[in-house]
């Protein structure tokens, strides 16, 4: 079987985009978003541009949300960092290396159906 080209036929539509990750007006904070409320009501608030290192984002490789927490992968630290939704780092998961509990390459998280594990 050969490579699938990308066409307008085989590229699935996204029907059930809930959250959108966006910058404030203020530059300061990066902000998850309801989708249905995108330009009024914030859902989640967390980083800073100036900080302690667990506040500050790093490059952002991936997010999930769900049950009231967001998850992203931070690929410049290379750690998986938990916050609750009042923005408060709940949980950071990893960190750079090859031994157990770290990371040399992230590229995806989620968060279960139940919200039971990550």
């Amino acid at each position: 079987m050969g490579r699938l080209h990308p066409t307008e036929e085989n590229i699935p539509v996204i029907t059930d985009m809930q959250y959108v990750l966006r910058e404030d007006t203020s530059g300061a904070q990066f902000k998850l978003v309801h989708a249905e409320n995108f330009l009024e009501a914030e859902v989640f608030s967390v980083g800073a541009y100036e900080g302690e290192h667990h506040e500050m984002l790093g490059t952002i490789i991936d997010v999930a949300a769900g049950d009231n927490t967001l998850l992203y992968i931070d690929g410049e630290y290379e750690e998986v960092r938990v916050y609750d939704q009042q923005g408060t780092l709940k949980q950071v998961i990893g960190a750079p290396g090859v031994a157990p509990g770290e990371f040399s390459y992230l590229e995806a998280v989620a968060i279960t159906s139940d919200a039971s594990k990550f």
